[in-house]
């Protein structure tokens, strides 16, 4: 540790830098600050992201994490002043406006640059969107699903068998989790439930009778509803635009930094996009005959 303290100090020795942080909880419920550094080295002529130091946090608050970093940054010799930006989620404790880590970063660097996780931000637009507009019911069929599989082993082996009996000896992918810190998991919770439909009703069809369990009672009758499986169609195909949009490779190649920074473009661009594959659909049904309301394929979206 000291030798690679003094390697780092003397790479970056008196020039700018970024710092990269966020809180997290080790398994024995501890809070940590992690901090990632990215600063230009004369040695290597790059610009180099490494990891700096991982700083225990006695208060969770803004002047506590504001004090672990400017503890580690003494540990490692690094001017305070030679901050130029950072690089931050969207908690408030970090970017709020009378009290956050950033403003009081900011009294101390006035010219400090602050960078919110775009990832972050697209995460919290589309639970918030979720919440806001779809059933409750579908947060039940999503985490009471991935719970009825997760904690037990012998289900995944029955729902194995059924869904290889079904599908001609192919196995099933795994139920996912929709959890709220892995960004856009929800993505794929929508997406597996979606594809295995068919499968996962016939199995709560069968285990609401062998285990005599309400909460198989209540998932059949989810799954045996259409109109939820008609919300997992749409936010699938949604789903698949907001991820198409913000992965990186998209954002480097077709983005301009506009729209990176401004997620109301994101969002009439997916709007244009989805009501114009809804419109290619329309008129391709109706070229062949056909007047169907739903649309179950990756490439369609119902509105």
């Amino acid at each position: 540790m000291p030798h690679f303290i003094a390697k780092l100090e003397e790479d970056i020795g008196d020039r700018k830098y970024s710092i990269l942080l966020d809180e997290s909880t080790d398994i024995s419920v501890v809070k940590y600050l992690g901090l990632a550094i990215h600063y230009f080295s004369e040695k290597s002529q790059k610009l180099v992201s490494t990891f700096l130091h991982l700083a225990p946090l006695e208060d969770c608050d803004a002047n506590g994490i504001v004090h672990a970093l400017k503890s580690s940054l003494h540990v490692y010799g690094l001017n305070l002043q030679n901050m130029v930006g950072i690089g931050t989620d969207n908690a408030s404790v970090m970017v709020g406006s009378n009290n956050g880590v950033y403003k009081k970063l900011k009294e101390d660097i006035p010219a400090l640059v602050h960078i919110r996780c775009v990832c972050h931000s697209v995460q919290l637009s589309v639970s918030h969107a979720s919440k806001e507009t779809m059933p409750r019911n579908l947060e039940f069929l999503f985490s009471e699903t991935y719970n009825w599989f997760a904690r037990s082993s012998s289900r995944q082996q029955v729902y194995t068998n059924l869904f290889k009996l079904i599908n001609d000896g192919h196995e099933p992918l795994k139920i996912v989790q929709a959890s709220q810190t892995r960004w856009l998991s929800i993505a794929s919770a929508v997406h597996r439930l979606c594809d295995q439909w068919l499968e996962l009703k016939t199995n709560f069809s069968l285990t609401k009778s062998s285990e005599r369990c309400y909460t198989s009672e209540m998932l059949h009758a989810l799954y045996c509803d259409e109109l939820n499986h008609a919300y997992l169609v749409f936010l699938k195909s949604v789903l698949r635009l907001v991820l198409a949009d913000f992965s990186m490779s998209h954002l480097a190649t077709q983005c301009g930094q506009e729209q990176f920074d401004n997620p109301v473009i994101s969002k009439r661009s997916i709007g244009s996009r989805t009501i114009s594959e809804r419109q290619q659909n329309l008129a391709s049904d109706d070229e062949d005959g056909e007047d169907d309301l739903f649309l179950e394929s990756d490439d369609d979206c119902i509105l």
